[in-house]
């Protein structure tokens, strides 16, 4: 509900405002709007931690989130050209509506999870000894396959491709398409689409073969297969032909695919080690300490992102016409 109230904040700024007031705003929406996402992210990924004991039924599992996941994600890369549609009286009425309705679906989409699912050992947990916070955080930093698989997510958020990120719409709409905002927007769209869409091949032969070669393999050939392609992004992406970005998505989607859904399973596999040498279940913990982190990570990536831009030289006054 505090998601569904705070996103939509971000699109009521005033195009009057002066950019200190403009930064201060957003910066305050960003802060509301985090600390929302975090009051319920960490309960909804600990309840996936606990839904399973079984390790590759865990898989399974995630795999089912995955395929959720893929599928509202075929029409979220859509939002910023469809606020761009005629039918609105510019962008930013459009973008404020779409995202009001973006707040309205996290509501409506959220509640049934928590009304519907229950802990699978909540008795359990009701009657274990209390531990204070600092204690249980100290035990959760020392344990040691956890921090190599969250130092692992973290080295793969840096390095995740950025152009399927936030800067694919500039490089779509200055480098390929000129300035053209509209086709930079739907280019960048049909990529995400593409890329998401595949996910739905995929997903089941990737269970297939976590099943057969185990995680560990699997996550491996993931990580090489997502090198290749954020390698392949340098070299596809081009003016003389915007379609060859395309075969960046047929190598970054399985690879992608893959590692995202095994690194929620063995987060609950590390919280089991904890409760096998410790004997306190903490998956809450586990599911904040991995899920600070991560945030960490996109944090340091989407800041890089703007100083890459700052140091390409590109200036949005220009539109089309930016220099080499």
């Amino acid at each position: 509900v505090l998601c569904g109230l705070t996103f939509p904040l971000f699109w009521f700024a005033s195009q009057g405002w002066s950019q200190q007031a403009m930064f201060a705003w957003l910066l305050g929406c960003i802060l509301f709007y985090y600390v929302a996402t975090t009051v319920y992210s960490v309960p909804y990924l600990s309840l996936g931690y606990e839904m399973n004991p079984d390790p590759v039924e865990r898989t399974r599992l995630q795999a089912w989130n995955a395929w959720f996941v893929a599928g509202i994600s075929l029409g979220l890369p859509w939002i910023y050209r469809a606020a761009q549609s005629d039918f609105f009286a510019d962008t930013m009425t459009g973008i404020r509506w779409l995202g009001g309705l973006c707040g309205l679906l996290f509501v409506v989409c959220a509640l049934p999870v928590f009304f519907g699912c229950r802990e699978r050992r909540d008795a359990v947990a009701e009657r274990a000894e209390k531990v204070p916070f600092w204690t249980g955080l100290r035990q959760t930093l020392s344990n040691r396959p956890f921090l190599i698989l969250v130092l692992g997510v973290v080295t793969t958020l840096l390095a995740v491709p950025a152009l399927l990120g936030s800067l694919a719409v500039y490089i779509n709409t200055y480098y390929i398409f000129d300035g053209d905002t509209k086709r930079g927007a739907a280019y960048a769209a049909a990529f995400t689409t593409f890329y998401f869409a595949m996910k739905f091949v995929i997903l089941p032969f990737a269970v297939k073969l976590v099943a057969r070669h185990g995680r560990i393999r699997v996550m491996r050939w993931a990580l090489a297969l997502s090198m290749a392609g954020s390698i392949s992004q340098f070299f596809l992406y081009t003016p003389h032909a915007p379609w060859l970005q395309f075969f960046c998505a047929i190598l970054l989607s399985p690879a992608l695919t893959c590692f995202w859904m095994l690194v929620n399973p063995m987060k609950a596999d590390c919280a089991d080690y904890d409760e096998w040498k410790t004997g306190h279940r903490r998956s809450g913990s586990y599911a904040a300490v991995a899920n600070w982190m991560e945030k960490m990570a996109m944090t340091v990536f989407l800041l890089f992102s703007g100083v890459l831009l700052d140091w390409s030289g590109f200036d949005p006054a220009l539109g089309g016409n930016q220099s080499e």
